[in-house]
């Protein structure tokens, strides 16, 4: 398993399969902090159209990939004339990397008067910008060394208007967790099988997920310290009476959140694409694991 990003043209590549391949639109148009604004829930954009280049954000990504911060390529939305992209310094120390896009319709409303937009803008410093704005990098410091988040371990940013709810403190490594997982196996031994996923789950990420178990026997699952209780988390449980596994993703901005059942034999490898998909960790496949 590795971290480490591959360059922007193949990050850039990926990023466009990965939209083509959920129905949006490949062509880019990049956002920059000056060209976009909100207040709660509206959001406001500054002819798209014009922004083709992708030069300052392939410096910012490049900068970024020299540290240990965690990257994520998002869409804001999808215009006639393609997907308003941009690239975030996600924060942390994994050194994952990672691609989205909006699951449900935004208020965006497309701006081409100048004199409208400076309107719009005071009304936003008026009546309050929403913090969404500040997932977009201020791409005028570009020359300053990027400042690394990871220190602070700072939340993933909700959709504007959504509260925020914290753990009630930060979740530790996964791998610090064994004997609790493995006490409340023993009190109840049809959930074995979660101890052994859990197991497979430590050896298979390199001790580098954060995670704990949760009331009722489950897991829950991040790829960093200091999540949301709905800020990009993967919860695990086991039905010992079918003897099946939920795997479900919880975000804020996917309603329902995405969930699914499969057997003991399928879950690791299910588990493993989840892993991938929502995280941006790449395990590779192991063989499934039976009781003697």
């Amino acid at each position: 398993m590795s971290y480490k990003r591959p360059a922007f043209d193949e990050a850039l590549e990926d990023f466009r399969a990965f939209l083509k391949g959920g129905g949006r639109s490949d062509r880019l148009l990049w956002i920059t902090r000056d060209r976009i604004t909100a207040h709660r829930l509206s959001i406001w954009i500054f002819r798209p159209s014009e922004m083709t280049s992708d030069l300052k954000y392939r410096q910012f990504y490049e900068a970024l990939r020299r540290t240990n911060t965690s990257i994520r390529f998002d869409s804001i939305c999808e215009t006639s004339d393609g997907s308003v992209v941009y690239v975030e310094d996600y924060g942390g120390d994994g050194e994952h990397l990672n691609y989205g896009y909006p699951t449900s319709e935004r208020r965006v409303t497309i701006i081409s008067s100048r004199l409208y937009w400076w309107f719009i803008c005071a009304y936003c410093r008026l009546r309050g910008t929403s913090p969404f704005i500040s997932v977009i990098p201020d791409l005028k410091k570009l020359n300053q060394q990027p400042e690394s988040k990871h220190e602070h371990f700072p939340l993933p940013y909700s959709h504007p208007g959504r509260p925020i709810k914290r753990w009630a403190r930060r979740l530790p490594l996964l791998a610090t967790q064994r004997d609790d997982v493995l006490f409340f196996a023993e009190k109840n031994k049809a959930y074995h099988p979660m101890f052994r996923l859990y197991d497979q789950i430590c050896e298979a990420t390199d001790s580098m997920l954060y995670g704990n178990a949760v009331m009722g026997g489950g897991l829950v699952l991040a790829a960093r310290e200091d999540v949301a209780f709905n800020e990009s988390v993967i919860l695990i449980y086991f039905d010992p009476e079918n003897r099946t596994f939920s795997l479900s993703y919880r975000h804020s901005e996917v309603h329902p959140d995405q969930t699914e059942k499969c057997s003991e034999e399928d879950v690791f490898e299910r588990l493993r694409l989840f892993l991938a998909y929502k995280f941006g960790i790449y395990v590779k496949k192991q063989s499934p694991r039976h009781d003697p």
